[in-house]
């Protein structure tokens, strides 16, 4: 079997928890293909807490020199946060290195771009750590709608769809001391370029590239603090400035008029982490729930021959995303997964694609030849040109925007 090393930058939540074990799991998926996942080192800037790392993580390879792990690592995962994604990602590039880099792909859009164009300057394989294309359900749900089982397929006329994607947590009110509030750390799309990036990437996960985004608009709204008693101004406020984005609601408006609406805000009073996307069509619907993972929600108006579904039989159902016919080569049919799950998915499949020297992976599933979507920087790129266009509307009070 051919081994892919992985080097972890930064060790917090998801370079010190979520990463090694997502990678653990996905040498489960990948070694029986051929292709062994091996953690290999991370680095931590503060040497006090090396020997706490290593017994979190299990990686024994703790350095506070990032340059150990960018030298001595196949692929390099860079979590560390947004204003240091470009600066360590581009030392990878240059020693041609394979990198995943957590969302967004940048602090600004203008690092975004120097990333994306080094990335294909290197022409080394990028991923995104936008997890939840990972999920079984949600990867379920593109092979759904590439089937034409959601949006009529049309040669002639752009077809018609819509869509909700919503992603509301609790964690703004009373909490402090985290960098992803920091302009000058986070960039200013804040939430924008947190959970409406994870929103976006499932919308366009599903759609794909056939379908032209022309305009966007959304509005913005901020907070002055952290405590219960929390003031609200909106993108036009000279208070925003500075600040980066704590709640907003979206549209994004497609060539022939069809448009999805976005929701994200961090001020969800006992949201842990909900989740909702749904697309609708002329033939038919579906729908995910992140609390409930495992299950992608379908209807069906038009059946694959044309004939319309009486309405008696109208309606949603559940299906259980498990098993060979849905990517699923861990867990037992009708069981569920976890989180880390969605990650070592993508982790499997890019490591995959590597040895193959392919950017488009492809592998047999029992029968199946499966060949699963990579969100590569080109994808990271394009969610950020729309939430940097969320926030260029949002500016103006919520006007639309062009989208070149």
């Amino acid at each position: 079997s051919q081994v892919i090393t992985f080097g972890i930058l930064g060790a917090g939540f998801m370079g010190g928890k979520t990463y090694p074990r997502a990678l653990r799991t996905a040498n489960q998926i990948a070694a029986p293909l051929g292709v062994q996942i091996v953690p290999h080192m991370i680095y931590v800037r503060n040497p006090k807490n090396h020997d706490a790392v290593r017994g979190l993580t299990g990686i024994q390879n703790v350095t506070a020199n990032p340059d150990d792990v960018i030298n001595g690592c196949d692929v390099i995962c860079n979590c560390l946060p947004n204003n240091e994604h470009l600066p360590f990602s581009l030392k990878a590039f240059t020693a041609g290195k394979h990198v995943m880099c957590e969302k967004p792909l940048g602090d600004t859009l203008e690092a975004a771009e120097t990333l994306a164009a080094a990335a294909k300057t290197a022409g080394t394989h990028t991923l995104m750590g936008t997890c939840y294309m990972g999920a079984d359900a949600v990867s379920t749900g593109r092979k759904i709608v590439k089937n034409g089982a959601v949006i009529a397929k049309s040669d002639t006329t752009p077809p018609w769809f819509s869509g909700r994607f919503s992603f509301l947590q609790d964690w703004r009110i009373g909490f402090t001391g985290n960098w992803r509030f920091e302009n000058g750390v986070a960039g200013p799309g804040g939430i924008l370029d947190d959970l409406m990036q994870h929103s976006l990437s499932v919308a366009f996960g599903w759609l794909g590239k056939r379908h032209r985004v022309t305009d966007v608009k959304a509005d913005l709204i901020y907070a002055d603090g952290t405590n219960e008693n929390i003031r609200f101004f909106d993108g036009t406020d000279s208070r925003a400035k500075g600040l980066a984005v704590d709640a907003a609601t979206a549209l994004v408006r497609f060539e022939g008029g069809s448009t999805l609406n976005f929701e994200t805000t961090r001020f969800a009073r006992s949201h842990k982490a909900f989740s909702w996307a749904e697309l609708n069509g002329d033939n038919g619907s579906i729908a995910w729930e992140l609390q409930d993972g495992q299950l992608l929600k379908h209807s069906e108006y038009r059946r694959s021959d044309g004939s319309s579904v009486p309405a008696l039989q109208r309606g949603w159902t559940s299906i259980h995303c498990s098993g060979g016919e849905h990517g699923n080569v861990l867990s037992v049919p009708g069981l569920t997964q976890g989180y880390e799950t969605y990650f070592a998915n993508l982790m499997a499949a890019f490591a995959i694609g590597i040895a193959q020297n392919n950017k488009r992976p492809f592998f047999k599933l029992g029968d199946e030849t499966v060949s699963p979507f990579i969100p590569d920087f080109d994808f990271g790129l394009f969610l950020q040109r729309i939430t940097s266009t969320m926030l260029a509307s949002g500016y103006e009070g919520g006007v639309w925007k062009k989208f070149d």
